[in-house]
């Protein structure tokens, strides 16, 4: 494909930069209000569990310091009795851990499966209403295609990063809020040890969509031809 094959280079010499996030993030508001209007109730939910998740981490290592501190008050008294408590507090956090997770998990496909149904009939009702020129149009076509496509996974798939995101975030400061009630400098280390993973992460993040990016178009011709090779009625046409 010519077009592909020209827009490939270039696509590939892009370099990051801060303006290509702020473009992401420009469609996010109205993806949001196109998952909150199919459920708001289970858009509200996604986002609580997310926020919950994000303080079991450090839930989870305020408590170990209780059992720690429990098991040696229970060897100096020579009792088991001050282990229960804090042993039972750890369980409870890491069930309710496994808990939240299997909740967002099964909130976030009811939604996606409510959000995909929706945005199918949108993308029907709108096609109904366009002549045959437009389906002719490569552009448009393409551009219709993919909407169909990726209406079943993209857009709850993007409020649940960003869910994710606010998640990570919560844990990040509540374990610095633990760290500085050790020591100030262990919080400064915290925020200066994931860094380079970050970079890296974005660095080669931004290199795979580039390189999905550009490969899209040819997948969506295999996709083509797979269906026009495979599908009876249509290789009974090709074949008459």
């Amino acid at each position: 494909m010519p077009g592909a094959a020209g827009r490939g280079p270039r696509s590939q010499n892009q370099s990051f930069s801060i303006k290509q996030i702020a473009g992401a993030m420009r469609s996010l508001p109205r993806v949001l209000r196109l998952v909150w209007s199919t459920n708001a109730l289970f858009t509200a939910l996604m986002g609580l569990l997310s926020l919950l998740q994000g303080f079991t981490p450090a839930a989870s290592v305020w408590i170990s310091g209780l059992v720690i501190d429990s098991v040696v008050l229970g060897i100096r008294i020579h009792s088991t009795s001050p282990i229960w408590l804090p042993v039972g507090l750890q369980l409870a956090v890491a069930l309710l851990s496994n808990l939240l997770s299997t909740l967002s998990n099964i909130i976030q496909q009811l939604l996606q499966e409510q959000v995909s149904n929706r945005v199918q009939v949108l993308i029907l009702e709108k096609s109904n209403t366009l002549d045959l020129a437009f389906f002719e149009n490569p552009e448009f076509y393409d551009k219709l295609r993919q909407a169909a496509d990726q209406s079943t996974y993209q857009p709850v798939s993007m409020i649940s990063q960003t869910f994710d995101l606010f998640r990570t975030t919560v844990t990040l400061l509540s374990m610095i809020f633990l760290l500085l009630q050790l020591a100030w400098w262990l919080s400064i280390v915290a925020l200066i040890v994931p860094i380079p993973a970050f970079i890296s992460s974005i660095h080669y993040g931004w290199r795979g969509f580039l390189r999905m990016r550009r490969q899209s178009p040819e997948r969506r011709l295999m996709d083509y031809f797979n269906r026009l090779m495979t599908t009876d009625t249509y290789n009974k046409e090709i074949k008459l």
